[in-house]
């Protein structure tokens, strides 16, 4: 099985969150991992984040960003005009939108923590945007 994931199930298996335990869960399976190579910059923010709310420390961040992650980064390049024309049509940001793209181009589910994703593309986009708390046991 192959899943698309988003920066924020990534970040919640660094950091301690809500729905935390389901994004791990993902993470102990067999499952091919992808995501568009803007993920990294995406994790990098959220975390820089934490460190300003004080949940961080710098030195906990920035060992985070060093760490080795289960995912297979893909150039965006190619997904770009989809993205575009996604985020055009649904009010997204393209960096929102590249997930989808992919998700749609690798014919798998996009896993995501982002209610605000959620909420604007899973009707649009039905069997592909999966709220992390739906993963699959």
């Amino acid at each position: 099985m192959t899943y698309v994931v988003d920066a924020s199930v990534i970040v919640m298996w660094l950091v301690p969150e809500e729905y935390s335990r389901h994004a791990r869960r993902l993470r102990q399976t067999d499952a091919e991992m992808l995501a568009p190579a803007h993920f990294r910059p995406e994790v990098a923010n959220a975390l820089w984040k934490k460190v300003r709310k004080g949940i961080l420390s710098n030195d906990e961040a920035k060992r985070m960003l060093t760490l080795d992650l289960p995912v297979e980064e893909v150039p965006i390049f190619p997904l770009l005009p989809a993205a575009f024309d996604i985020a055009a049509r649904y009010e997204r940001t393209v960096y929102d939108a590249l997930y989808v793209a992919l998700a749609l181009r690798e014919h798998c589910q996009l896993v995501t923590a982002d209610k605000k994703l959620r909420n604007s593309l899973a009707k649009a986009f039905p069997g592909t945007v999966l709220w992390v708390e739906d993963i699959p046991a």
